[in-house]
């Protein structure tokens, strides 16, 4: 008892108990933010955000390896440390006299932890889930569409995947051989789009190859944007047809689009102003089959018929896909899918994964007012 009674160790546990609070009310505070999308717009992703990604990738750009990556492990380890320690101290707890016990209980040491981490994510990129978005930036209808335009949708991408095929078949090895390539193909393809769409603008490059590709293979995880780096991560030992999207689609979320429907929307407008048939086969590639299994959804026959009108290049590039798939199949690819779709439904994206299709909605919409109507 004379521990607990110590004045260092009284206010050394208030000092705790405030901390706490106060983190828990910023995380509130930020979080009920993030439901004012004309407030994080003009604050936060206009001015904050660009700001502070544009320069943790001016610092994380001048290294090769991906930063995200080992911070990532870092936190991996030190979870596992602090767990371990935690452990072996209950386990002797019986031995030890009440004055020796520690002064901070394990879950307030854990609370602090996770308090501090989801801020730091709030305010380095989470708060973007909030804004009003790119349909908002081009004035897009976000109405839903029916079966009919999905239909028609199936259609078109169906025609603009058959005919870069049809293109690629002339090229010899048409893909990007290294990473470097294919990091230069997105940032050249950032530059040109910027003529149309000015607020795709893409300083200081920071897309990099996963150090643990493998592990993200069996994780199913093709890329991934670190908030806490501002790095785009590309799984490099995936089908070389879907590394030119994914790597387009993470620096959509560098660029603040966080929803995953928006950031594969934008990938979709960059490949339509790139000359880059790669870029353009990989994003029909994605799109198309989005788009095919969403109308099985609603009609198999019709999802079928438009399939079987595939090139042989794109069928035979499915297949590959399928057998990657396979080979890496796992009892805890479903447990972290899960886990990811809850995380997407916590942070204003209530299909979860199913967010993905909604850059069907924006594609759908783009095109209808493309087409004036």
């Amino acid at each position: 008892m004379k521990q607990m009674n110590n004045p260092t160790t009284r206010n050394r546990l208030k000092s705790v108990d405030v901390i706490l609070l106060a983190l828990f009310f910023l995380c509130m505070g930020f979080y009920s933010a993030s439901r004012y999308p004309s407030l994080i717009d003009q604050y936060y992703s206009a001015k904050f955000f660009p700001a502070l990604s544009a320069f943790l990738r001016l610092i994380m750009g001048k290294t090769a390896i991906s930063v995200g990556d080992l911070f990532y492990v870092t936190v991996v380890l030190f979870v596992i440390y602090f767990s371990i320690k935690h452990y072996r101290k209950r386990k002797v707890k019986d031995k030890l006299r009440f004055e020796d016990k520690p002064v901070v209980p394990f879950w307030k040491k854990s609370l602090l932890f996770l308090f501090s981490l989801y801020l730091l994510f709030l305010v380095f990129w989470g708060l973007n889930y909030g804004n009003s978005g790119i349909a908002n930036t081009l004035k897009l209808e976000k109405k839903a569409y029916s079966q009919t335009e999905l239909i028609e949708i199936n259609k078109a991408l169906l025609g603009e995947l058959n005919n870069v095929a049809l293109q690629l078949d002339s090229v010899r090895n048409p893909f990007p051989v290294n990473d470097n390539e294919l990091f230069q193909l997105i940032v050249q393809a950032y530059e040109k789009a910027t003529n149309r769409y000015p607020f795709l603008t893409y300083g200081n490059p920071s897309l990099k190859p996963t150090v643990f590709p493998t592990l993200m293979n069996y994780m199913g995880i093709n890329g991934y944007y670190n908030p806490f780096t501002a790095e785009a991560q590309v799984n490099t030992k995936a089908p070389v047809f879907t590394r030119p999207f994914t790597a387009c689609h993470e620096v959509a979320h560098q660029l603040g689009y966080a929803e995953e429907g928006q950031a594969s929307f934008v990938a979709f407008l960059v490949a339509e102003e790139s000359d880059n048939l790669t870029l353009k086969y990989s994003t029909y590639f994605e799109l198309f089959l989005t788009a095919n299994r969403n109308l099985y959804g609603f009609d198999s026959t019709s999802a079928k018929h438009w399939r079987d009108k595939l090139a042989p290049r794109v069928k035979s590039d499915i297949k590959i896909w399928k057998k990657h798939v396979l080979a890496y199949q796992n009892p805890i690819e479903p447990i972290l899918s899960k886990a990811f779709d809850l995380f997407l439904k916590s942070n204003s994206q209530p299909q979860g994964i199913l967010s993905y299709n909604e850059v069907l909605l924006y594609v759908i919409r783009y095109k209808e007012k493309r087409k004036g109507r």
